[in-house]
C-alpha cells in the first residue's frame, strides 16, 4: 500500500472512531467527584477542564496534578486525587487542622501540623473549617525575629519559615512539665541578638510570666523552680526572669 492510501485508510479510520465516540461516549469523561462536595472547588474544577479533556477522559488525568496542587493553593486543605471508575475521577480533599495561632505582623494566623500556615481571617477557612473544640495555644511573634512565613508561589496557604518542631517542642514540653498554671500564651522575640521566649500563663486569678531562653528543653527545670517561688510568693503579678544561667530573678509587674 502506497503512503497515500495509507494515510487515506487511516484518515477514515480515525473519522470512524471519531463517529462511534460521538454516538455511544465511551471515552467521554464521566466527571470528578470532589469529596466532599465544595461548590468553590467545584468551579474551581470547571474552569481546569475544558476542551479535549471532556471527550477524551485520559486527558483530564494530566491535569489532576495542576488542580489539586492549586486547590491546595488557595484552601487550607490537603488533596489528592484517583480513578475511582472508567471516565471517572474522585478528588478527595481533607481540611488542615490547626494545632496552634500566631499572631505576627498584626495578623492571627494558623499553623497545621505539615507546616502550612494560613490567615484566621481567611474567607477559605471559613469554607472548610470545623468546629474546634478545644481553643488553640497563642503565640506571638516578635516583628524583630525572621520572618513567619515563606512567601513563594501564588495563593493564600503558605508555608512555616523554619521546622514546626520549633514551636511544637515548646508546646509539648510545657503539657509535659508540672503545670504552673493555665498557659495563657507564648511570645518569641529577640534582644542582644538572642532569642528569647516568655510563657504567660495564669494562676489563680493572676498573671505570670516565666522568661527564659529558646531552650524548651530546659523549660522542666525551669518550671519546677517556678512553682516553688510562686508558693512563696502569693500576691500580685510576676516576672520570673530565667534568662540566666545560675538564678531566677522574681519581681513584681503591672500586665495590662
Amino acid at each position: 500500500m502506497s503512503a497515500r492510501g495509507a494515510l487515506l485508510l487511516a484518515a477514515v479510520l480515525l473519522g470512524s472512531f471519531f463517529r462511534i465516540e460521538e454516538t455511544c461516549g465511551y471515552l467521554r469523561l464521566k466527571g470528578v467527584a470532589i469529596v466532599p462536595p465544595h461548590r468553590g472547588m467545584e468551579e474551581m474544577l470547571s474552569q481546569e477542564l475544558k476542551g479535549m479533556e471532556e471527550y477524551v477522559w485520559p486527558f483530564a488525568l494530566f491535569d489532576m496534578p495542576r488542580f489539586v496542587t492549586k486547590v491546595a493553593s488557595v484552601y487550607p486543605v490537603e488533596a489528592s486525587w484517583g480513578v475511582s471508575g472508567w471516565g471517572k475521577i474522585e478528588v478527595r480533599v481533607r481540611s488542615l487542622e490547626p494545632f496552634c495561632a500566631v499572631v505576627w505582623q498584626d495578623q492571627r494566623w494558623l499553623v497545621a501540623k505539615n507546616g502550612k500556615v494560613w490567615r484566621f481571617d481567611l474567607p477559605e477557612w471559613g469554607e472548610v473549617e470545623k468546629s474546634q473544640k478545644e481553643v488553640l495555644p497563642l503565640i506571638y511573634w516578635g516583628n524583630d525575629m525572621p520572618p513567619l512565613i515563606l512567601k513563594e508561589g501564588k495563593g493564600d496557604i503558605y508555608t512555616l519559615a523554619f521546622s514546626v518542631d520549633r514551636l511544637t517542642r515548646w508546646l509539648s514540653a510545657i503539657e509535659e512539665a508540672e503545670q504552673i498554671g493555665e498557659l495563657a500564651s507564648l511570645k518569641f522575640y529577640r534582644a542582644g541578638g538572642d532569642v528569647f521566649v516568655e510563657v504567660r500563663v495564669s494562676l489563680r486569678g493572676r498573671n505570670v510570666i516565666v522568661r527564659m531562653r529558646d531552650e524548651p528543653e530546659s523549660w522542666g527545670g525551669i518550671s519546677k523552680a517556678a512553682l516553688q517561688l510562686l508558693s512563696e510568693n502569693a500576691k500580685g503579678n510576676l516576672l520570673l526572669d530565667a534568662s540566666y544561667k545560675d538564678k531566677i530573678i522574681l519581681k513584681e509587674i503591672a500586665i495590662p
